[in-house]
């Protein structure tokens, strides 16, 4: 059986981000999408993060760290990194 066809059977979104956050703190969850530098979304991802924003879930496409904190930032989320 090929890996995607096992994915699938066990539940698998084709399309889904990668990272689901359930923040400790008064903002909900959140998704984020992990690309890298130049990489493009499937029309798959870009019609499963329509819907979750459709839903209300913040979605953000993210291909560096400091992607991620803008993220935060915009979602409402605050955080502390580690040493600082």
């Amino acid at each position: 059986m090929r890996a995607t066809v096992k994915k699938k059977a066990a539940g698998q979104v084709t399309g889904f981000p990668d990272l689901l956050i359930l923040p400790q703190a008064k903002v909900g969850a959140f998704f984020f999408e992990i690309k890298a530098e130049g990489g493009r979304l499937s029309q798959a991802q870009k019609a499963v993060h329509e819907g979750l924003r459709e839903l209300g879930y913040p979605v953000a496409v993210v291909r560096s760290i400091e992607d991620a904190r803008e993220a935060l930032i915009e979602f409402g989320v605050g955080f502390r990194e580690a040493g600082k």
